[in-house]
């Protein structure tokens, strides 16, 4: 079962990461250094602030708490998982928008022992909710135009602003 659960984890596209009680990386994945483009042993060992910025990090902790008060109200095998939207800091200082999942580390001994969490990066859906929304906002201006030329300024307008294309 091990082996099978360490290559699920080494090869799923989400980044996946473990981090200690003081919000240092213990394991992550290829998924992670790729998204990042920081190499494993820059992140092993490395505080979080690496990759998420304080607001971040800040919004993470307060996560955190919430799942602390809820494992000790429910069930020691009930899983909690926060789901957070999050900007991750690359290597070379761009920001990738992400869903940041996150849940406590198995407890043994009722202690907290750290966070598993998967990052998914949102680009893509976000690239797309973009579009939508352009669409949909030229198709409300294109009804109240009151000239075919208008409705074509409009087009080009939405064509320039929507496609990535010269």
């Amino acid at each position: 079962d091990r082996t099978m659960y360490e290559h699920l984890v080494k090869t799923v596209g989400d980044a996946v990461y473990i981090l200690d009680e003081d919000g240092r990386f213990n394991f992550v994945n290829d998924a992670l250094c790729e998204m990042t483009g920081y190499e494993r042993d820059e992140l092993l060992g490395s505080s979080v602030h690496l990759i998420k910025d304080d607001r971040t990090v800040a919004e993470a902790e307060d996560a955190l708490r919430d799942l602390l008060r809820e494992h000790g109200d429910d069930d020691p095998e009930d899983t909690s998982i926060a789901k957070l939207d999050v900007e991750l800091v690359r290597k070379d200082g761009t920001r990738i928008p992400c869903t940041d999942r996150m849940t406590l580390r198995p407890l043994d001994d009722g202690s907290f022992t750290g966070t598993v969490g998967t990052l998914r990066d949102v680009s893509r859906q976000r690239r797309r909710e973009q579009i939508f929304n352009n669409l949909l906002e030229a198709t409300q201006d294109m009804v109240g135009a009151e000239t075919t030329g208008d409705v074509a300024d409009r087009v080009v307008a939405v064509a320039t602003n929507t496609i990535d294309a010269d």
